[in-house]
């Protein structure tokens, strides 16, 4: 397998806003890639800046060889990108006119059927586009990225605002698209998409790349072991003075510790006398790996600025 994408220290700036700083990554061909990061972390920009729909400030871009807007004309690429007032579906038109418009477009492009077959929309062919649910939209929107028969999609938060059956049917298209040996990348902040779709991940955090690799790499990144209890208010105090405590999380009654040593913090814990409850300890979940990813750029930027 070869190299896809080639990024290399991008910036981005919005006025003063920084919404990339020197991001660098590849990917390669013939996989899903999921990029993880909360909202304002840069994904959307970097997805922009690959479709060659903006330009960086610096850095460089390459897409099979290619720079963006090269790799686009040569049909090689497609994105289904948020949904805004300007790529909602034309009223009153059917799904099949839709696809075959937009099929006209490319020198190659996969058959009608083919198509409505990978985005599950064989049944909705003759339906008009008004009459559609929000799930049945987005998979519109996926055929329509598709139809082209591109190498390599771009797919930005392309579950918002579908229900949990949705998303799940949504994802077995996507890996029966890229099955056929195709590249798929796309921006998400649900862990859940990415454990259950993605071969690999690249954390984005305030436009920095802080994390990359597989998601069971990304969980073995981060040391130690993730302590759960409940815990009354009354005792919350005992907290500052638990050894081993990487980083804390409290939501009323509920603690969430992530100790450099699981047996030390318990033990400490237990010879407290706190009343604590519902203990559970376990090995860093994908979201445990984010968040303590996250923080620590977070802390480094909060040192800086003071």
């Amino acid at each position: 397998m070869g190299v896809v994408i080639e990024a290399k220290d991008l910036r981005k700036s919005y006025g003063n806003v920084v919404a990339l700083n020197d991001v660098s990554f590849s990917i390669d061909d013939c996989s899903v890639v999921a990029m993880l990061g909360p909202n304002g972390a840069g994904k959307s920009t970097t997805i922009n800046i690959l479709l060659g729909l903006i330009s960086q400030d610096n850095g460089h871009v390459s897409v099979y060889g290619v720079s963006s807007q090269q790799a686009v004309r040569k049909g090689y690429v497609s994105g289904m990108l948020q949904t805004t007032e300007g790529m909602k579906l034309p009223y009153g038109v059917s799904v099949k006119d839709v696809l075959a418009y937009m099929a006209s477009l490319y020198p190659n492009p996969l058959p009608l059927d083919q198509a409505a077959t990978l985005s599950g929309l064989s049944e909705l062919i003759t339906r008009y586009t008004h009459e559609l649910s929000g799930g049945e939209t987005q998979r519109v929107r996926f055929a329509l990225s598709i139809v082209g028969n591109p190498k390599l999609l771009f797919l930005d938060e392309p579950t918002v605002g579908m229900d949990v059956d949705s998303r799940r049917r949504f994802w077995q298209t996507v890996r029966d698209f890229a099955s056929r040996g195709k590249t798929v990348l796309f921006a998400t902040h649900i862990m859940e998409e990415v454990e259950n779709v993605a071969d690999s991940v690249i954390v984005l955090h305030h436009g920095q790349v802080v994390g990359e690799g597989t998601p069971s790499q990304i969980k073995s990144s981060i040391t130690g072991k993730v302590l759960r209890f409940r815990l009354p208010q009354e005792d919350l105090c005992i907290l500052d003075s638990l050894p081993a405590v990487i980083h804390k999380q409290i939501s009323n009654e509920q603690v969430v510790l992530h100790s450099s040593n699981a047996d030390l913090t318990v033990r400490a814990l237990c010879q407290s006398g706190a009343a604590f409850y519902d203990l559970e300890i376990n090995a860093p979940s994908l979201e445990d790996a984010f968040l303590e990813l996250t923080r620590q750029v977070s802390d480094n930027i909060r040192i800086v600025n003071r």
